[in-house]
């Protein structure tokens, strides 16, 4: 298999398993915590419908994202494999902090976005009103 350079410099044949972790701290001033100040724990259950494979393009920002959209309580229906590479990972590479992409024309070629920038993008385009962070399990569950 053809061995992939990443960003931080290490080598994988499969772009779907990398990580590369970068946190931005600005990221700590939106907590979600601040929206819910409520103690007790819930149960809750989120359908989602489509499922999307990025195969072997490590667009899973993207992909993330498309489920999100995909699920309820707002699902969104109509997405589908090129709306999600071209409109959201591309778009999210144009403005991460790494120069290049896998966009057409990007240079460097690399693979991958951060999450911060999946985000934005979405936001953007009115998809999210507003967006928020989980610092740890209690966050999410709550």
């Amino acid at each position: 298999m053809e061995k992939i350079q990443l960003k931080d410099g290490s080598e994988t044949t499969d772009p779907r398993l990398t990580r590369l972790v970068q946190f931005d701290d600005r990221s700590r001033n939106f907590p979600i915590r601040s929206l819910n100040t409520q103690k007790k724990r819930r149960s809750y259950t989120w359908r989602c419908n489509e499922w999307f494979d990025q195969g072997r393009e490590g667009a899973c920002v993207g992909f993330a994202l498309g489920h999100e959209m995909s699920a309820r309580p707002a699902e969104f229906r109509g997405l589908n494999y090129d709306y999600l590479v071209k409109n959201v990972y591309h778009e999210a590479q144009k403005i991460d902090p790494w120069e290049g992409g896998s966009y057409p024309n990007a240079a460097p070629f690399y693979e991958g976005t951060s999450v911060l920038a999946g985000v934005k993008i979405m936001h953007k385009k009115g998809f999210f009103k507003s967006y928020r962070w989980a610092f740890g399990i209690d966050d999410l569950i709550l």
